[in-house]
């Protein structure tokens, strides 16, 4: 929310500084006035225009997912929260507070204001004049309009009134009214924004132009200057109507009035919106690239919120990240999920574990649901909602790093690893004694030898060393970019029981099923069973069938390492199928297989 403010003050601020340096002078009135409102939208909208984009890890378009694998007595699958959703909903005050309130107040002072109109219009007699009313305001010398309603003061000269009436009817003519509404209710979503006011003067001074323009047309010009100059000002203060009498105005309007018109060369200034506007989108295309950009945002002064309060604020990212990519597994859960995963320091620092703490009470809570519905299951319920849900939630970051001293949360941390990584914990990264040095050189020794393996983090705390190996079975060009959709090749992977198949998409079903009934009959179902896992399992695999029928590029995802294991060891086993086809050219072609693993008490 910071953010996006901070993008729009200084989109605004650019396109203003542009309009007073270069366009508020010259006459073309009209374009001014589309300036003035394009330029208001597009701070708005700005920053939500994202182009070349690289967020996402994998490009979707080159990845055919496969069928869900069911391993197991799997469970119905479901989304989020319980207890956390009572966390999230319990109030706390915060900045976003104060700005909700503000809205408040500007909305009541902007229904005052209409109401005040309104009560004038209706105590007030009417009469029509060419398509347009009347309002005659009694013992005033007002005079403005509002939508279709010119207000007149009785006490304005009859001499006068016809110049006023022209000069009125174009506001009404073009809509000025609309322009005023739309930055009132600027005004009121951002109250806070110096800016919003300077574009409404701004925009009421262009359409006295206009209307001085359009009104000397058909009436005397010097009579019309008299008749600014003549009158008592008494002029009604609401922003959003359109006053023939406004003392500060009357000089501009006489400078503006006695102006020669701008040669039609100076149009080309409206032309600096393109490289201003061109510039703008770069800035949000590259902020966009920042993956961790919007999440960084949340991290202005989380150093001065409690740990409870930073606790919901986490849970409700956890829970919108759910909403938005829907599911419980693929890879935009993958990517959208990265900056919750734990950190390769053997301690995460307060902030990073209070992100994962969200993660896991979240998690916890849709297990719940998942696995816990109906009165046949309130005790399970019940307990495990004290045992594990309850422990994750009442433990305080300086219990856990009380916890880190201990020897078996040290060993847990060595082998609970992410995918494809060895630990290792040190007492002192820069002071290692003979005795660690001497397991190191082993775990090195399986880094190189171990196709599984590719790294080797050693940690003594809030720092790492970091080894990473490129293993020989992988092909070390291949990347996701290389792929091609398996909807496009001509000739799809296939396996001989396929081949005598005549189309495409018999050829894709007869594979799917192939692939999905090898990992369904060669995964370990025991392998689950020392993990302290309960229930339902997601693990999400990407691989690539090389231009060589090589299964390569294995990517696995589960919640705990040795899932992840099995998982690369089933598909590096499948069988060798025959490499899709495109132009008469073997392919690689990428592929998603979800995998649904369910854990028996």
């Amino acid at each position: 929310m910071i953010h996006y403010i901070l993008q729009t003050l200084a989109f605004q601020l650019l396109f203003l500084c542009i309009f007073d340096l270069f366009l508020k002078k010259e006459t073309f009135f009209n374009y001014n006035r589309a300036y003035l409102l394009i330029s208001a939208l597009l701070s708005l909208a700005l920053p939500f225009i994202k182009i070349n984009s690289f967020k996402e890890v994998v490009p979707q378009q080159y990845i055919f997912t496969l069928p869900e694998v069911f391993i197991g007595n799997t469970k119905e699958t479901a989304s989020a929260m319980t207890q956390a959703a009572e966390a999230a909903n319990t109030w706390s005050w915060s900045w976003n507070h104060l700005i909700y309130v503000g809205c408040v107040a500007a909305l009541l002072l902007f229904l005052f204001k209409l109401c005040k109109i309104i009560v004038l219009f209706y105590k007030s007699p009417k009469h029509r004049h060419e398509n347009i009313s009347i309002v005659v305001l009694k013992n005033s010398n007002s005079a403005f309009s509002f939508f279709n309603f010119i207000f007149l003061g009785d006490k304005i000269a009859a001499a006068e009134k016809q110049a006023i009436i022209a000069h009125e009817q174009v506001h009404v003519i073009q809509r000025h009214s609309l322009d005023l509404l739309f930055f009132e209710l600027l005004r009121i979503l951002f109250w806070f924004n110096p800016l919003i006011y300077f574009y409404q003067k701004r925009i009421s001074i262009v359409h006295e132009f206009i209307a001085d323009a359009e009104a000397i047309k058909y009436h005397n010009k010097k009579s019309y200057y008299e008749n600014l100059l003549a009158q008592v000002f008494d002029t009604k203060t609401v922003s959003f109507i359109n006053p023939f009498f406004k003392e500060s105005l009357i000089k501009k309007r006489i400078i503006m009035l006695s102006k020669n018109k701008s040669k039609q060369i100076h149009l080309l200034k409206y032309a600096l919106l393109i490289p201003l506007i061109t510039g703008m989108l770069i800035y949000t295309s590259c902020d966009s690239q920042l993956s961790e950009s919007d999440i960084n945002e949340s991290k202005v002064a989380t150093s001065d919120l409690t740990e409870e309060a930073l606790l919901q604020k986490y849970v409700q990212e956890v829970m919108d990240i759910d909403a938005k990519v829907g599911g419980l597994s693929g890879p935009d859960k993958i990517a959208h999920y990265s900056e919750f995963q734990e950190t390769e320091d053997y301690i995460q620092k307060r902030d990073k574990y209070i992100r994962n703490k969200a993660q896991r009470i979240v998690r916890c809570n849709d297990m719940i649901k998942r696995n816990f519905e109906g009165e046949d299951k309130k005790e399970q319920k019940k307990k495990f909602k004290e045992d594990v849900l309850g422990n994750i939630t009442n433990e305080s970051y300086q219990d856990y790093l009380e916890a880190k001293k201990k020897p078996e949360a040290i060993k847990n941390w060595e082998n609970w690893s992410k995918s494809f990584q060895l630990r290792k914990h040190v007492a002192d990264l820069d002071n290692i004694t003979a005795e660690e040095q001497k397991i190191i050189d082993s775990l090195t020794s399986l880094l190189h030898t171990d196709e599984y393996y590719n790294t080797l983090i050693i940690s003594d705390g809030f720092r790492h060393n970091k080894t990473e190996v490129k293993q020989e079975n992988e092909t070390s060009a291949l990347n996701f970019d290389d792929a091609i959709s398996f909807a496009v090749v001509e000739n799809v992977p296939a396996y001989l029981e396929c081949e005598g198949l005549s189309s495409n998409e018999e050829k894709k079903d007869c594979f799917s099923k192939s692939v999905n009934k090898f990992v369904a009959t060669n995964f370990d179902s025991t392998s689950g069973k020392k993990t302290g896992l309960v229930g339902e399992q997601r693990i999400s695999a990407f691989f690539t069938i090389t231009a060589t029928g090589e299964i390569a590029n294995i990517k696995v995802r589960a919640p705990h390492p040795s899932l992840e294991r099995e998982a690369y060891r089933v598909i590096r086993a499948l069988p060798k199928p025959n490499p899709g086809t495109k132009d008469g050219k073997p392919v690689n072609v990428t592929f998603f297989l979800p995998i649904n693993f369910n854990i028996e008490e």
